[in-house]
């Protein structure tokens, strides 16, 4: 299953504001646990990593206003430990 982050919109993103209120982070949560549909992996301030099939982006974004749903990005993390440039003989 895709995993997804979502975390709050913020208004320096060039979003435009919208009538209805921003969900607050207890209600996101509240509503993210309730739904069997899906799996929060994790839960940071103002973000939460969800595990979700693909067809249920929309209805979450219908209902948590304020909120950006986006695909997981993974980065890989480079090999810090020093290398040999030539192998000893």
């Amino acid at each position: 299953m895709p995993r997804y982050t979502l975390h709050r919109a913020s208004n320096q993103s060039g979003l435009a504001e919208t009538a209805t209120p921003p969900a607050s982070q207890v209600q996101v949560a509240d509503q993210l646990r309730k739904d069997q549909r899906l799996k929060l992996v994790g839960e940071l301030p103002n973000m939460f990593l969800v595990e979700c099939p693909s067809e249920l982006v929309d209805d979450l974004i219908a209902r948590m206003p304020g909120w950006v749903l986006k695909p997981e990005q993974v980065a890989r993390i480079p090999d810090s430990r020093p290398k040999l440039k030539n192998k000893p003989q």
